[in-house]
């Protein structure tokens, strides 16, 4: 191996093995196709070995491409990190950060968050994204944000993966005051729920094994949820002006139950409760206003525990 090959060299070799096609890598690349075809022959002139078997219009990887192609993704990820590493702390408070949060942390959190950024760091370009937890997964992989706030349950614990514990948030069943079952008083059973449309956000399996463990088999949340809808806003306000009973966190309607609009209903289900994490990439560089974005959050999830207790068991 000679010293020639440069990271620009190995981010072509990338390209062109997620494409396989030396048209759509070089377009990818912002190359002409024999500009790009001169880099990859390049490589692998100072490798001394075939990195592609060129098989019409397309190209397939030989085995040591393979072998290759790992190393490549580690440099080119190494060398944009540092990148981005000397960029974040040039700039400080004045950078970006770009969170993702599902439908429950979205509803707790977007608010005060927003507020306390424009507060205290005016000149940060902050944004809020809500999606799915595998479109927030897929977007944190892509490093398209920095971070995302979901149920801990829902991500794959993986060496990539850096989780920090927020807060573990009851869930539970909600109705407006004068609601049939809330007039009724006392202990209701889940199958009392079904006499009513049930309004809740998507679960994810591991929550629904937890709902389905506590209240039985007819408690699946696939099964039994009539209205389906990703913003808890929403979902609170049919609740309040319906039949509809609410199913999820407990924590998105705290102030709804304290104002008496809302009635926990005293429903056993014991252990179903979500684990809410921050999630960032292990091995990406963090901006400084990282740890004071992390501490809020962490507090706000805090104010929100106490939701159970106010709530019957």
């Amino acid at each position: 191996m000679n010293s020639t090959a440069t990271i620009r060299h190995f981010r072509h070799f990338v390209a062109l093995a997620e494409t396989l096609s030396f048209t759509r890598a070089a377009d990818q690349c912002n190359l002409s196709q024999s500009a790009f075809s001169r880099s990859i022959a390049a490589l692998e002139s100072d490798l001394d070995v075939a990195l592609v078997d060129r098989v019409g219009k397309r190209c397939e990887l030989t085995t040591v491409g393979h072998a290759v192609l790992e190393h490549a993704r580690h440099v080119v990820f190494e060398a944009d990190e540092l990148s981005r590493c000397v960029s974040i702390h040039a700039a400080g408070e004045t950078g970006q950060f770009r969170l993702g949060v599902g439908a429950t942390p979205s509803a707790l959190l977007s608010d005060p968050l927003l507020v306390y950024v424009a507060n205290h760091y005016p000149k940060l370009r902050f944004g809020l994204a809500r999606g799915s937890v595998d479109e927030q997964m897929a977007e944190l992989r892509a490093r398209k944000l920095d971070a995302i706030v979901v149920d801990a349950r829902s991500v794959i614990a993986t060496p990539e993966m850096h989780i920090d514990h927020l807060a573990d948030l009851r869930a539970g069943a909600m109705c407006r005051r004068n609601h049939p079952l809330a007039r009724r008083g006392g202990a209701v059973e889940f199958a009392d729920l079904l006499d009513f449309p049930i309004a809740s956000t998507s679960w994810s399996t591991e929550m629904a094994r937890l709902l389905v463990s506590a209240c039985g088999s007819t408690a699946h949340p696939d099964e039994i949820i009539k209205l389906r809808c990703e913003d808890p806003p929403s979902l609170l306000h049919v609740t309040l002006h319906s039949d509809a009973i609410f199913l999820g966190a407990l924590a998105v309607g705290r102030r709804l139950i304290e104002g008496g609009e809302l009635v926990a209903l005293n429903l056993d289900a014991a252990g179903v409760e979500s684990r809410f994490a921050l999630v960032r990439l292990a091995g990406r560089s963090v901006p400084p206003v990282y740890a004071h974005l992390h501490e809020f959050i962490k507090r706000q999830f805090a104010l929100h525990v106490g939701t159970d207790d106010a709530c019957p068991s």
